[in-house]
């Protein structure tokens, strides 16, 4: 929902990229691709129609204080 709150609309593909930064405590670092999965599938219906238009990459586990996910979608 945050994601139509700053974008007003979906997007369209082919043009679809996410872009993930992971920030987690005290080195606790889930795999990635469960975490792209977990982003992608919650952003059906709202930032686009179907993930299979969407290209994607996840930055490496960063090591923070408070614990994040940074999504960036264009």
């Amino acid at each position: 929902m945050a994601f139509l709150k700053v974008a007003g609309r979906r997007l369209s593909p082919p043009a679809i990229t996410v872009r993930l930064w992971c920030y987690f405590k005290n080195g606790r670092h889930p795999d990635p691709d469960n975490v792209l999965k977990g982003v992608l599938d919650g952003l059906v219906g709202l930032a686009y129609a179907n993930d299979n238009h969407v290209a994607s990459t996840v930055a490496p586990g960063f090591d923070a204080k408070r614990p994040r996910i940074e999504v960036e979608v264009e």
